[in-house]
């Protein structure tokens, strides 16, 4: 059983140009997903308050892409030994913002192992970067990759510093520059994360903004000095990013929601075995993930059913847990009424 010593700031500001700012709107709270209990207060970020982001993201980037491969891997290692240094910490607080079990967490594929695994990877695979070039009759061709610029990104609740650190570490190995907002609902790891950047990335390379979609993540998509857009969550919001991106003429990387089907016969024989892995599809990461399960078919047992309900019963913080809760109350009513419907 974990134990749960973790300690949250009162309230947490933006984080723009190296310095925690507040931000021009007031504070909104960030609950516990399990009680409803008030975490803490995450600065509301306004339209002014991401064009400073933009801004100094601006003008961190004529530096910043400008240094060289060498040094940019030795700035992507330092972040990733702060995370494995504050990995911990940083796992109990999410594991309170997310509702999530603490047993996911603390696996070898829990989040922060991911998370600094990605920063190393890419401060590793810049060093192996090679150009192109070829002869021509007259000349020399020659293809220099060059980095987009600023990139603005917004990420989703279910595994904040997995994504972040999909969207971030590439980007700023490239040589770009950060706007990223995420999820009102899991914002605290990131901004304790923030923390950590300041004594490490040269200011306005990294930027965080928090608050909601309709907000500070309408401003990113509206901004006119953002020259690359990426976004994980749903597909509603996808299409509406990527028709941003169009009309722009700016990429955009979406990686979107989906369905799983799983598929049970009548005569399995291993029945413990399909339920164990029907259930981990199902809600690995409390069932908000793309690649989750979405429904059982062919089920006909019924020590089927009765094993798999077993699976999603337990306490907040207890190992062998499966099923907490989701980071919305309705989500949460939401799953187990479609979990019961599926399974019979």
């Amino acid at each position: 059983m974990a134990n749960l010593d973790v300690k949250l700031d009162e309230k947490y500001d933006l984080f723009i140009n190296g310095n925690l700012q507040k931000a021009s709107n007031d504070y909104f709270e960030v609950l516990n997903p399990a009680n409803g209990n008030v975490l803490t207060k995450m600065g509301r970020a306004s339209s002014d308050d991401v064009d400073k982001a933009v801004r100094a993201a601006r003008e961190a980037f004529s530096e910043w892409s400008h240094t060289s491969i060498e040094e940019r891997s030795q700035y992507l290692h330092k972040v990733a030994d702060a995370l494995e240094e504050n990995k911990e910490r940083l796992s109990k607080i999410d594991c309170l913002d997310t509702g999530r079990p603490i047993a996911e967490f603390e696996s070898n594929y829990g989040d922060y192992n991911i998370a600094i695994a990605q920063f190393r990877y890419f401060a590793s695979a810049i060093l192996n970067f090679e150009g192109m070039s070829r002869p021509l009759n007259d000349g020399q061709l020659v293809v220099q990759r060059e980095p987009f610029g600023v990139c603005g990104q917004i990420i989703p609740w279910n595994v904040p510093m997995v994504i972040l650190s999909y969207k971030v570490a590439p980007a700023i190995a490239a040589g770009n520059t950060v706007v990223l907002k995420p999820a009102e609902d899991a914002s605290i790891s990131t901004m304790e994360f923030a923390k950590l950047l300041q004594d490490i990335l040269p200011a306005g390379v990294v930027n965080f903004v928090t608050g909601f979609g309709d907000e500070a993540g309408q401003a990113i998509l509206d901004h006119p000095d953002i020259d690359k857009l990426a976004f994980t969550g749903s597909t509603g919001v996808g299409r509406k990013v990527g028709k941003t991106a169009g009309e722009k003429l700016i990429p955009a990387t979406l990686e979107l929601g989906g369905k799983s089907p799983h598929i049970v016969f009548p005569d399995v024989d291993d029945i413990e075995r399909a339920v164990e892995t029907v259930a981990f599809g199902f809600y690995f990461y409390n069932g908000q993930g793309c690649l989750n399960g979405t429904c059982i078919s062919q089920v006909k047992s019924e020590p089927f059913r009765n094993l798999i309900l077993s699976h999603f019963v337990s306490t907040h913080f207890d190992p062998s847990f499966c099923f907490l809760h989701s980071v919305r109350r309705p989500y949460h009513v939401y799953d187990m009424r479609f979990m019961c419907k599926t399974i019979g």
